[in-house]
């Protein structure tokens, strides 16, 4: 069996499956996309028979039409020079890049792109859950400050705001955490004009006694419990300190377990993860799907077998 792994070089999950795919016998090749161009190169032919081509790296390289897996992790684009022409090198980086997912679109993929894409839209991820049986949380989305302050009486005065996509943003050169965050009834005033700037998400601020992590593999679900409300400063949102944070393993009611499983599927997923809220009167409350989200930190604390999941699933095997 041959997987590819398209990630960057720093992807430390992306370092545990491939472990496990080598010490099973198998040949696995990593494709770290920020290197392209200086260690790995791409070559695309098509044929009448279906797209043929290689991916270089020094040494090694492994044919298109031999890939049996691919695990799309997290590939970054290469840092193009500044100057006229960035955009324009951007464009045909992503537009190659993207022929090569196309070429192998017959292959077994956790996860496609355009399926990742598909399910990256929190509000249609929340209609979905809805849909499927799980509570959601009241959700806004406004530009229109008037709007904010009639949400805010809606849910009791108890209000948050969280950022659509980016988890993280460039400030003074430097990435910073983007984090849901509580809004007091007071900052609606002087921040009405920042609303308008832009359509923000705003949500009720739903009581918590657990913060449950869900991962979907294939079909086997493994849930972890977050003591996010020990910490004041994990209160809203527990990545604030998530190594520090007390973790143990969790089993959800079978019902919330198979509506998590439908939401994946639902994108034509075979991994994704999902965060929960307990509130303290038992129900189960849906925030949000990452179709391509982190994993390692929950298998290292509690020990769900998530590398060995991940790796059966690349090669085939129902779990």
């Amino acid at each position: 069996m041959k997987i590819l792994i398209v990630t960057n070089e720093l992807d430390i999950s992306a370092d545990l499956v491939l472990a496990w795919l080598t010490s099973n016998g198998h040949e696995v090749f990593r494709f770290n996309t920020e290197k392209l161009g200086s260690i790995f190169n791409i070559t695309i032919r098509p044929t009448s028979a279906g797209p043929e081509g290689e991916i270089h790296a020094e040494s090694r390289h492994i044919k298109i039409q031999e890939i049996d897996s691919v695990y799309y992790r997290r590939p970054v684009p290469p840092v193009f020079d500044d100057g006229c022409a960035q955009k324009a090198t951007e464009r045909e980086y992503f537009a190659a890049i993207r022929g090569l997912w196309i070429a192998l679109k017959g292959k077994r993929w956790v996860n496609y792109p355009q399926s990742l894409r598909a399910a990256e839209s929190k509000l249609d991820q929340l209609t979905v859950a809805s849909s499927l049986g799980l509570t959601i949380p009241k959700t806004l989305v406004t530009n229109d400050s008037d709007c904010v302050h009639s949400f805010l009486n809606d849910c009791g005065g108890r209000l948050i705001h969280k950022p659509f996509s980016a988890n993280t943003m460039l400030v003074d050169g430097q990435v910073m955490g983007v984090f849901t965050r509580r809004v007091e009834p007071h900052e609606l005033d002087y921040s009405a004009n920042a609303i308008k700037v832009i359509p923000c998400l705003f949500q009720e601020e739903v009581r918590k006694l657990l913060e449950i992590r869900v991962t979907v593999v294939g079909r086997s679900v493994y849930s972890a419990a977050i003591h996010s409300q020990e910490n004041p400063l994990t209160e809203c949102d527990w990545r604030r300190d998530a190594l520090g944070l007390r973790h143990e393993k969790y089993n959800l009611p079978s019902k919330v377990e198979q509506a998590c499983i439908d939401v994946v599927c639902n994108y034509n997923l075979s991994f994704g993860t999902i965060d929960l809220i307990l509130r303290p009167d038992g129900e189960y409350v849906f925030l949000e799907l990452n179709p391509n989200g982190e994993w390692s930190w929950i298998e290292n604390l509690v020990g769900l077998p998530i590398t060995e999941s991940i790796g059966k699933t690349l090669l085939g095997e129902c779990i």
